[in-house]
Parts: C-alpha cells; sequence; structure tokens
C-alpha cells in the first residue's frame, strides 16, 4: 500500500461539523485507527504501546469526536453488527480474524455503493483500505479511541 503520511489526519468538512456545533463535544480528545504491517506492531497495538507505536511502520488514521459520532451511525455500527463487535468512543476494539476482516470490508463496500456523502465516502474508502491491507498482510485494524 503506498502512502504519503504515516497517520492522516481526518476531518470533517464544515457542512458536517454544523450538524454537532450543539453537541456537547470533546473535540480534543485523539481517536485513532491503526494497521498493523507485522505481528510485533499487531502485540504493540494491542499492549497500547504508544512509544512503540509512533515509533513503528504502523499507519492509521487521526480524528475527533465530531467525525467518530458522524461515522458511527453511518457506518462503524453496521460493522459492530456484522463482526459482532463493539467499536464505540470509550474503549478499544480490534479486527483480526479473516472472518471479521472479510465482513468488515463487505460493509465497507456496501455503505460506499449506497452514499453520496463525500466525507463518510472518504473516511470508508481509507477505513476499506486499512481492511483490505490487514486481510492481504495477515494483521489487524485497531480501533484505539
Amino acid at each position: 500500500m503506498e502512502q504519503q503520511e504515516k497517520i492522516i489526519e481526518f476531518i470533517l468538512d464544515n457542512k458536517n461539523k454544523k450538524i454537532y456545533e450543539k453537541e456537547c463535544l470533546d473535540l480534543e480528545h485523539s481517536y485513532y485507527i491503526f494497521v498493523a504491517t507485522n505481528d510485533e506492531e499487531s502485540l504493540d497495538l494491542c499492549r497500547y504501546d504508544n512509544e512503540k507505536i509512533f515509533n513503528s511502520n504502523i499507519f492509521g488514521m487521526l480524528f475527533y469526536e465530531d467525525t467518530f459520532l458522524y461515522t458511527e451511525s453511518r457506518l462503524l455500527d453496521f460493522i459492530n453488527v456484522a463482526c459482532d463487535k463493539l467499536i464505540n468512543m470509550y474503549e478499544e476494539a480490534y479486527i483480526y480474524e479473516p472472518d471479521d476482516l472479510e465482513k468488515s470490508i463487505e460493509v465497507t463496500k456496501k455503505v460506499l455503493a449506497t452514499t453520496t456523502e463525500k466525507t463518510l465516502i472518504d473516511f470508508a474508502t481509507i477505513l476499506l483500505s486499512y481492511f483490505e491491507y490487514a486481510k492481504e498482510h495477515k494483521t489487524l485494524v485497531a480501533f484505539l479511541f
């Protein structure tokens, strides 16, 4: 997978930010989705070893609470149901089983095929590439919130 930056910062566009202006959000809280490139990095992600995570070849996406709320009902909840996971803002979740990676790919492709929202398309496209990478390289996708 070619990559320009190690960590992509994903920020909602102004149109979608307005949806959450009235919410009490912690816009300083960071949310990460990471992809390990090997088994050792997978263990570092599971241990939540920040020093090793940020000094390795792990790549991922950084975003904030408004983006999480935006994507939760549009994509992440569907992945939760398909894989019997609990991707939420209170704990970390990992997708690594081949069946779960395949289900996540299928769900993400369905969302991409049925939406016209540019922000969701951009987010889902990045996430799809992470699931495909993890499936191909037998690693994991970590949701560290």
